[in-house]
């Protein structure tokens, strides 16, 4: 749920919106759950709500962004924006936009910013009977590629990437949406560099209000957390994991000491499979056995 509207996710990967929709984040004008057309045809596998925006990552790994912002202007005059026409001048009837779905209303805060390749905008006209018509415009906007997750506050979000990489952008006053920019608003999503947090991978991250809470791991707790569940396997007798190891000893300089011995149990209980298996990659056993004793610093 956002700040005046909420969305779902079916079972099929299709977005659910409905509520308020001012910035144009429900996509369309039924006040009831509907698809959210601008991002009809993709699977969406996560959905967020963000102020004035919602917030799809699809399966691939793309995260969008959809809402927009809100003009006013006497009725009867036209500023190119409504549906099916092309303000963008390019003829495929894609409107750039200048919207980041962070609540703009009447050209205040909306900004551009986003894959400007990547953008559809499809508007609607509600009059309020005084000569004026509010034009909405519901902006599909490309956020980042290779995305897992995303996180979301009122008004700033994070991008958590499929590699450990995080990048946030909308309100950021307290440092909440990017800590290394002294910008007060972020348009396009800005990645935290990766010395901030040591190098460490971002595996979880939540929003709200003026900070963001991270969860991480580093590089060693993976490696330790790997290495604990090949050392399992291999003292369970797993022969394709010994022969893969011993593989691996013989083609890559690369310290393997933590997996020596087990390996080397492995492969003394079970040598005439594994030997075997190796046999089919042109690779020596015990040489392989002996390039991991040679390179171990244990």
């Amino acid at each position: 749920c956002g700040a005046a509207h909420s969305a779902a996710l079916t079972s099929d990967g299709v977005i659910l919106a409905w509520g308020d929709n001012a910035s144009g984040q429900c996509g369309g004008v039924s006040p009831l759950p509907s698809p959210v057309p601008q991002l009809r045809g993709m699977r969406v596998s996560h959905v967020a709500c963000f102020g004035g925006a919602t917030v799809g990552v699809t399966v691939g790994g793309r995260a969008y962004s959809v809402g927009g912002g809100r003009t006013r202007r006497r009725e009867g005059e036209s500023d190119g924006s409504e549906s099916g026409e092309d303000d963008d001048g390019d003829g495929d009837g894609d409107g750039d936009g200048d919207g980041d779905g962070m609540s703009s209303d009447h050209g205040g805060r909306g900004n551009g910013g986003g894959d400007q390749r990547d953008r559809r905008r499809d508007g609607f006209t509600v009059s309020d009977g005084d000569g004026f018509s509010d034009a909405t415009f519901a902006v599909r906007r490309l956020l980042a590629e290779n995305v897992s997750a995303a996180a979301v506050s009122t008004d700033h979000a994070l991008i958590l990437h499929r590699h450990g990489h995080l990048s946030g952008f909308g309100y950021n006053r307290y440092r909440q949406a990017a800590p290394s920019s002294s910008q007060l608003r972020l348009s396009s999503p800005a990645p935290l560099p990766p010395h901030m947090l040591s190098g460490q991978r971002v595996v979880a991250a939540a929003a709200g209000g003026g900070c963001s809470f991270l969860v991480t791991a580093s590089p060693a707790t993976l490696a330790s957390r790997c290495c604990s569940v090949l050392r399992e396997r291999l003292a369970s007798g797993d022969v394709d994991v010994c022969a893969h190891v011993l593989l691996v000893a013989s083609r890559c300089a690369i310290d393997l000491s933590a997996l020596l011995r087990d390996c080397a149990e492995c492969l003394q209980n079970h040598r005439d499979e594994v030997v075997q298996r190796l046999s089919r990659e042109g690779v020596d056993a015990d040489a392989a056995l002996a390039e991991m004793r040679a390179r171990s610093t244990i």
